[in-house]
């Protein structure tokens, strides 16, 4: 993607970026809200639940351009960089979510999460504390040779967590399922709008990784450090779908599925993380270069949904609306106050 960036900048004149900055995003916006949709059908016209279709398959397909990165910049001797943006993006997600539900704050809808929801927050808090731990101290376990195939025992702990993660979220969808706020009359049938929503799911990571290009371009053609203030703006564009359905979701009414969609993000991000580790082949990648660096995100990133693991148990007691937004207040600080730490100290 580096290597695609780089030739895509070059013959683009200072200033024009933003004419395929700005139809690129608004056809992953389009793209993101078709898919939606028919997830939504989805929920109600199958037995999946809304719980394992924002958990699982809507979470899956908005997470993939960051696998893509993960992979890309691994191949680039970049592994820092997908690691990064693995991490950045869950912490982003969780901002986001705390944003909806202040937003949604009528219906106070973390009071209502399903067990296995909460379940799932926490298995994204210990996985984000685990890498945080590793990257602190650059322990890892290499298997394989340096130069060939090095791969860590971390990444393939994650990926073994995700794999069993998957099937429990469809075994025990009824624990945390919802009643959606409204019925969805069609009259496809439920080949028709697998099919469809296949077909958006496509559009959407077409879309998705074409956004990633140009912002990884415009960084490239306006010299945009990554880690300055601009290059964090350019970098969270890439997690536009994940919003998307978020808010799309959210507004539908299912809460759950929209709560799922970013914890399920966050864990298939870290399952991720094992891809970028084949693609890296210099070592396992948490001995890569400068790997160690980004150990704040991770813990920026554990403090916020250790806010969201409390704030997700203790919820269902909280009846002033006033105090159920403290929570997710606190989370919006410890993004910004973290930022700002990763930024200028």
């Amino acid at each position: 993607m580096e290597i695609i960036s780089e030739w895509f900048s070059g013959w683009n004149i200072t200033g024009t970026m933003w004419l395929w900055f700005i139809p690129a995003a608004a056809f992953t916006l389009f793209s993101a809200m078709k898919m939606v949709k028919y997830a939504e059908l989805i929920i109600e016209k199958t037995r999946m639940g809304g719980a394992f279709v924002g958990l699982v398959l809507v979470s899956m397909i908005t997470s993939i351009p960051e696998m893509i990165t993960e992979i890309s910049q691994g191949l680039a001797n970049s592994p820092e960089t997908g690691l990064s943006d693995d991490i950045g993006a869950n912490a982003f997600s969780t901002f986001m979510l705390a944003i909806a539900s202040l937003i949604f704050i009528k219906s106070m809808f973390v009071k209502n999460l399903g067990i296995w929801t909460k379940i799932t927050i926490g298995i994204s808090f210990v996985l984000s504390l685990i890498m945080t731990i590793i990257l602190f101290y650059s322990a890892d376990i290499q298997i394989g040779t340096s130069g060939r195939i090095a791969i860590g025992i971390v990444p393939l702990f994650m990926m073994l967590i995700y794999i069993i993660f998957v099937y429990f979220s469809y075994r025990y969808r009824h624990l945390a399922d919802e009643e959606p706020k409204e019925v969805i009359q069609t009259t496809r049938s439920n080949k028709q709008i697998f099919l469809i929503f296949g077909l958006f799911s496509f559009m959407l990571i077409s879309a998705s990784l074409f956004l990633n290009w140009v912002t990884d371009s415009m960084q490239i053609t306006y010299s945009i450090d990554p880690k300055s203030a601009g290059g964090i703006l350019l970098s969270m564009t890439t997690a536009m779908p994940e919003v998307v359905a978020l808010f799309s979701l959210a507004r539908k009414g299912y809460l759950t599925a929209a709560t799922g969609s970013i914890i399920g993000s966050h864990i298939f991000n870290f399952s991720a993380i094992l891809w970028g580790d084949l693609a890296y082949t210099g070592s396992d990648i948490i001995h890569g270069p400068g790997v160690n660096s980004i150990w704040m995100i991770g813990l920026m990133l554990t403090v916020e949904v250790g806010l969201l693991l409390v704030f997700s148990i203790v919820g269902k007691r909280i009846k002033s609306k006033i105090l159920y937004a403290t929570f997710p207040s606190l989370i919006i600080i410890t993004y910004i106050i973290g930022w700002s730490m990763i930024l200028f100290l």
